[in-house]
């Protein structure tokens, strides 16, 4: 299945999405470029906002005991921490943000990720709580995370930007399944490399969505994938069984044991080609004038 959305309002949903949890954001990291565990636990490396106080265990926002609720939003520093939890805990990374957290616990659903394109999240290991609530992942940076122990009945629901990686691997040598209840992707040109060629000479792009590490395995009982707005210069992505023959638009989804990956047409080379050079040489017309 596929969904039309105009290019415009496609930019200003990504901008949404990313930017939304920052605006409401009750812990705001303010401690400088290098994140570690005792600045994170520091009441000084935060701008509190909304009705949040600071925890009473003294421990930091989603640290153990702090029971976190609100939204932690993290732009413009790097570093790790050990552990966040919390009944419904929400994180948005942005500006460059690179955390590395050692086990993420949750409690309840309504969790979400927010990573816009220049963050990454790792995550070394996740345990969810028994409500069979979903976590929603917004990533339109890198998402890692290693599974380390059971993650529950529950799942995420996955929406990969148009620069959006998600790599899943197990970190300590046990098989697990990697829950996904939903994964939505936009497509650009730039977001593959070139795979091959229709028969009417169009360029097949693949793209990788999501990579499976070692001893990983997909949960696809409940798994769709959908495609929410098209290619650079095409309105609509239309979903096709085979690429042989198909138009500038089309796509594939590959599922295997290695992972997601969609794979798209896009206008030839040669006729993109050809247009560059054509641009080219209007410019130096242009210039001898």
């Amino acid at each position: 299945s596929y969904y039309y959305i105009p290019l415009i309002m496609k930019k200003t949903l990504i901008t949404l999405i990313a930017l939304a949890g920052i605006a409401h954001a009750d812990f705001t990291w303010n401690g400088g470029s290098d994140i570690t565990q005792q600045l994170w636990q520091t009441e000084s490396s935060w701008i509190i906002s909304g009705s949040d106080s600071w925890p009473a265990a003294g421990t930091g926002p989603g640290t153990p005991n702090s029971n976190a609720w609100s939204l932690i939003s993290v732009s413009n520093a790097s570093g790790s921490i050990t552990q966040l939890e919390g009944w419904t805990l929400k994180l948005a990374l942005s500006n460059g943000a690179d955390l590395t957290v050692g086990n993420v616990k949750k409690f309840q659903g309504g969790c979400s990720i927010d990573i816009d394109q220049s963050s990454a999240l790792t995550i070394n290991g996740f345990s969810g709580g028994n409500d069979g609530g979903i976590t929603t992942l917004n990533n339109y940076g890198t998402f890692n995370l290693a599974y380390s122990k059971s993650q529950g009945g529950e799942g995420f629901n996955v929406n990969l930007g148009a620069t959006g990686v998600m790599n899943l691997t197990s970190s300590n040598g046990n098989s697990y399944s990697a829950k996904i209840a939903s994964l939505t992707a936009t497509l650009t040109l730039d977001g593959g490399t070139a795979s091959g060629v229709t028969a009417d000479g169009h360029q097949i792009l693949t793209r990788n969505l999501v990579s499976l590490g070692d001893n990983m395995s997909f949960d696809g009982t409940n798994t769709s994938l959908e495609m929410l707005s098209g290619i650079a210069g095409v309105d609509t992505l239309t979903a096709v069984d085979d690429l042989t023959n198909a138009e500038v638009g089309s796509y594939m989804v590959t599922k295997n044991g290695d992972g997601y990956s969609v794979s798209y047409v896009v206008p030839e080379p040669a006729a993109a080609s050809l247009s560059l050079l054509g641009l080219v040489g209007l410019a130096m017309r242009r210039r001898r004038k």
